[in-house]
């Protein structure tokens, strides 16, 4: 019983660490989508904000990777 609790537990703190990772990676994705002009700025924002401020600043970052407009086909042209 001890060891099919065990191999829960290492389940469980992997898929953490995978969903906390997918998390910090959503802003950059989404600033490179939509044609951010600093999305590795907004890397160092997700990463920062989710483990030094408990997700205040990732809040911050992906509002900011929302926030910048996409590049138009004429401007980019």
């Amino acid at each position: 019983m001890m060891v099919f609790a065990f191999v829960v537990l290492v389940v469980l703190v992997v898929l953490a660490a995978w969903a906390f990772v997918q998390l910090a990676k959503w802003p950059k994705k989404v600033a490179l989508k939509r044609g951010h002009p600093y999305p590795d700025a907004v890397n160092v924002l997700s990463w920062g904000g989710l483990v030094m401020t408990a997700g205040l600043a990732w809040l911050g970052a992906l509002t900011w990777a929302h926030a910048t407009p996409p590049i138009d086909a004429e401007e980019a042209a």
